[in-house]
C-alpha cells in the first residue's frame, strides 16, 4: 500500500487507570489486619493478578484494533476496485471517440481531395467544397462531435465545419506533431455542459509515405462527464476527481461534488504537498492512501494513472464517513474499558493499601534525591522488606547529603580557579597580540635604516650614515623602553609587596611632590579633597597608579588656559572609589572603553609607550578593584576613577570624605 503523504489511520482509544481512593473498603477489618501482615511475596502475588488483568485488557484491545485494521483494508480495497473499473471505463470512452475519428480519417474521397489540392489541381476550390461536405456529413452522422477540420501536410486548415478555422496554421499546435502516425489527444477542458477535447489523427496517403495532413475533431465527452458524476459506491461524501497535466501543475477537470463559490483549488502544483493522491496519479503511480484532498479534508483514496490521456484519476471518500462503523466499535470498546477500569480500580485500591503507598513514598524520595534534596527522609513503618528498604534509603540520603556538601565546596573552588584562568588566558591573548604589533614598528624602522646605512657607508660623506645610526639607536631605545614597560606590567600580580594600610592622603602628597616640576611647568592648579581614606594594598604599586593618572591628566591638558586637576574619593561599605578629574581635551564617547587598553594612546604623537593606563588597570585589578573613565566628549575634560578595598577601621581609624558628589558611574 502506497502511504506517501498519508497518516496512520488506526486510532487507539485512551485507557485510564482508575483507582478509587475515596471509598471505604467493604471487606471486614479482620481481613485487612491479616493482609497487613502478609509478606512482600504475598503482596507481589496481588500485583501479579493485576498484571494478568492488564494483559487481558491489552489483548482485548489488540483484537479490536485488528478488526479496525481489517475494516480499513476492506474500505481501501473497495476503493481500489472501483478506481480500476472507472479508469477502464474512461479509457473505453476515449477509445470509442478514437474510433469515430478514425472513421473520418479513413474516408477515401476526403484523402483524394486533399491529395489533389496538394498536387495543385485546378479544381482546388471544388475539391475544398467537397472536403467541407464530407466533414459536415461526418459531423452530423457521428455523435458527440462539435466540429471537424482537416489540414494539409504543413498544418494549414484546408476545410472545416467551423468557417473561422479555415486557413489557420495549426503547425505550432501539439496536435500536429503528435498525430504524425497515430491518434493525439488534445487538452481536456471543462464547460458548463460537459468536458470537451480535440482529437487528431493522420490523413494517410493511399500509396503510403508521409501523411497528407491531419483531421482534427472537437469532441464533447458527455458520457465521460456523466461517468464522473456517478458516485455509486462512494457514499454521501465520496467523488471522482480527474486531473490533467498542465506544465508543473495538475489541473482538476470535470465536475466536483464539493465545489462551492470559495473553492475548490483546481490547480495543484506537482512539487507541493497538496492533494497527495492526485500528484501520485500524475506521476504514473497507482495505489491507495489516506491523505487530504483539494478541500483539505481527510479522505481515504485510491489513485490511478490513465495513460490514454496522460490523466490522473482519484476515487475518494471522507475518512469520517468511511469509519462510522469504527466509531460504533469504539463505543463498545469504551464500555468494555469502563468495566475493566472498575475491576482494576477495586484491585488497585487493595494494592494501594498493601504495596503502592510505601512504594510511592520511596519513589517520591528518589525524585527528591534526584532533584538535589539530600536532606529528605522517608518514613515507612513495619517489619517487612519495604521497611528495611526505607531505612537503607535514609542511610543513603544522609551519605549523599554529606558527599554533596563536599562536592559543592569543591565546585566553588573549581569555578573560582576556572574564572581566574579564563581571565588570565584572555589577558594573555590580548597582551600577545598587542606586543607583537607594537614591537614590529621599531623593528621595521631598524631594518629600513640598516639598509640605508649600508648604502650611505659607501658614500664619502658619512653625515647620512650618522643620521641613520641615530635613527637606529632611537628605534632600539624605543624598543628597550617598551620591553621595560612590558616587563614591569608582567610583574604586577607576581612581584608585589605585602598588603598594608596605606593613607591615601599621604600617598597623594608624595606623588604631587614627585611631579612638582611638571605641574609648575604647565601651571596646573591642584585641588585635593581633605581626609582621603586609608586603603589596603601595596604602597609602591598604588603610588604608580596615582602617578600615572596624574601624569596622564597633565599630558592631555591641551591648550587649556587654566589647567586644573581635582583629586577626591567617596567611601562605600567595603571599598572606596577615587577619582582624578581634569579640564583637558576630553575623550570621545566611542573611545571610553579603549582607554585602559595596552598601547592605547588618544594622541599618537604624545610621549610614552601607551602602557601607563594599562599598568593602572592591572594594578587596581590585582588589588580587587575596578577602573573606568568618564567624559562628556572632546574638550570637556575627563574623570578617571578606580576603587580599592577599605583598610581595617580599627587600625586605620574612622575617616570622612569631603566630596561625596563626585561623578562615579558604572565600572569597566
Amino acid at each position: 500500500m502506497d502511504k506517501e503523504g498519508g497518516r496512520v489511520l488506526r486510532t487507539y482509544p485512551k485507557t485510564t487507570d482508575h483507582a478509587s481512593h475515596g471509598r471505604k473498603p467493604t471487606v471486614s477489618a479482620t481481613v485487612f489486619g491479616s493482609a497487613l501482615r502478609l509478606s512482600l511475596g504475598a503482596k507481589l502475588m496481588l500485583l501479579l493478578a493485576a498484571s494478568i488483568l492488564t494483559v487481558v485488557a491489552v489483548v482485548s484491545l489488540e483484537i479490536v484494533h485488528s478488526a479496525e485494521d481489517a475494516l480499513q483494508a476492506r474500505i481501501l480495497s473497495g476503493l481500489e476496485g472501483v478506481a480500476t473499473a472507472k479508469a477502464d471505463e474512461i479509457t473505453s470512452l476515449v477509445e470509442q471517440h478514437f474510433e469515430r475519428v478514425a472513421l473520418i480519417a479513413s474516408r477515401t474521397r476526403l484523402r483524394e481531395c486533399l491529395a489533389g489540392i496538394e498536387r495543385g489541381d485546378p479544381r482546388t476550390y471544388q475539391l475544398k467544397l467537397e472536403m467541407h461536405r464530407s466533414l459536415d456529413d461526418a459531423l452530423h452522422s457521428l455523435a458527440s462531435l462539435q466540429e471537424v477540420s482537416a489540414t494539409d501536410h504543413l498544418g494549414k486548415v484546408v476545410a472545416s465545419t467551423n468557417p473561422s478555422l479555415v486557413d489557420q496554421d495549426l503547425s505550432t499546435s501539439p496536435l500536429f506533431p503528435g498525430s504524425e502516425t497515430d491518434f493525439c489527444l488534445g487538452n481536456l477542458k471543462s464547460t458548463p455542459e460537459a468536458l470537451v477535447c480535440n482529437i487528431a489523427a493522420p490523413l494517410a496517403r493511399p500509396e503510403g509515405g508521409p501523411r497528407l495532413g491531419m483531421v482534427v475533431v472537437r469532441v464533447e465527452f458527455r458520457r465521460l462527464t456523466e461517468a464522473l458524476s456517478d458516485y455509486t459506491g462512494l457514499g454521501t461524501s465520496g467523488e471522482w476527481v480527474l486531473a490533467k497535466r498542465d506544465g508543473d501543475n495538475a489541473e482538476l477537470v470535470g465536475p466536483l461534488r464539493h465545489s462551492t463559490a470559495s473553492n475548490p483549488q483546481r490547480t495543484i502544483p506537482l512539487e507541493s504537498d497538496l492533494f497527495p493522491p492526485i500528484r501520485l496519479a500524475m506521476q504514473r503511480k497507482e495505489g491507495i492512501t489516506d491523505a487530504s484532498d483539494y478541500r483539505g479534508a481527510e479522505v481515504l483514496a485510491a489513485y490511478r494513472y490513465v495513460p490514454v490521456g496522460d490523466w490522473g484519476l482519484v476515487a475518494k471518500i471522507d475518512t469520517k464517513e468511511a469509519f462510522l462503523p469504527v466509531q460504533a466499535m469504539r463505543r463498545r470498546l469504551l464500555k468494555l474499558g469502563l468495566f475493566l477500569a472498575l475491576l482494576g480500580g477495586a484491585l488497585a485500591y487493595l494494592l494501594s493499601r498493601f504495596v503502592s503507598r510505601p512504594i510511592r513514598r520511596l519513589q517520591d524520595g528518589v525524585k527528591r534525591i534526584a532533584d538535589g534534596q539530600f536532606d529528605h527522609r522517608i518514613d515507612i513503618k513495619g517489619r517487612d522488606e519495604l521497611a528495611e528498604l526505607g531505612e537503607s534509603f535514609n542511610r543513603m540520603a544522609a551519605r549523599l547529603e554529606e558527599v554533596d556538601l563536599q562536592r559543592q565546596q569543591a565546585q566553588q573552588e573549581r569555578e573560582g580557579l576556572i574564572a581566574q584562568l579564563e581571565a588570565q588566558n584572555t589577558e594573555l591573548e590580548r597582551f600577545t597580540y598587542t606586543v607583537s604589533h607594537d614591537l614590529k614598528s621599531p623593528l621595521i624602522t631598524i631594518q629600513g635604516f640598516v639598509g640605508m646605512l649600508s648604502e650611505d657607508l659607501e658614500e664619502p660623506d658619512k653625515t647620512s650614515a650618522k643620521s641613520d645610526l641615530n635613527r637606529i639607536s632611537g628605534a632600539a631605545g624605543k624598543m628597550a623602553n617598551l620591553l621595560d614597560d612590558l616587563l614591569q606590567l608582567s610583574r604586577i600580580g607576581r612581584i608585589n609587596g605585602p598588603p598594608e594600610n596605606v593613607p591615601m592622603e599621604e600617598l597623594v602628597a608624595e606623588v604631587l611632590q614627585l611631579l612638582h616640576g611638571k605641574l609648575n611647568q604647565q601651571g596646573v592648579e591642584i585641588e585635593v579633597a581633605p581626609d582621603l581614606p586609608v586603603v589596603l594594598g601595596d604602597r609602591t604599586r598604588l603610588l604608580e597608579v596615582l602617578q600615572n593618572l596624574i601624569e596622564n591628566a597633565i599630558k592631555y591638558m591641551g591648550d587649556q588656559p587654566s589647567p586644573r586637576i581635582e583629586i577626591g574619593a567617596r567611601r562605600e561599605t567595603e571599598e572606596t572609589a577615587f577619582y582624578i578629574r581634569d579640564n583637558g581635551i576630553g575623550i570621545a564617547p566611542e573611545l571610553l572603553d579603549k582607554v585602559f587598553g595596552l598601547f592605547q594612546q588618544l594622541n599618537p604623537k604624545a610621549e610614552g609607550s601607551g602602557i601607563g593606563l594599562a599598568l593602572v588597570h592591572r594594578i587596581v585589578q590585582v588589588h580587587g578593584g575596578r577602573t573606568w573613565v568618564e567624559s562628556e566628549g572632546e574638550g570637556r575634560g575627563s574623570t578617571f576613577c578606580f576603587t580599592l578595598p577599605n583598610a581595617n577601621e580599627e587600625e586605620a581609624g574612622s575617616t570622612s570624605i569631603a566630596d561625596s558628589s563626585a561623578p562615579l558611574q558604572s565600572s569597566t
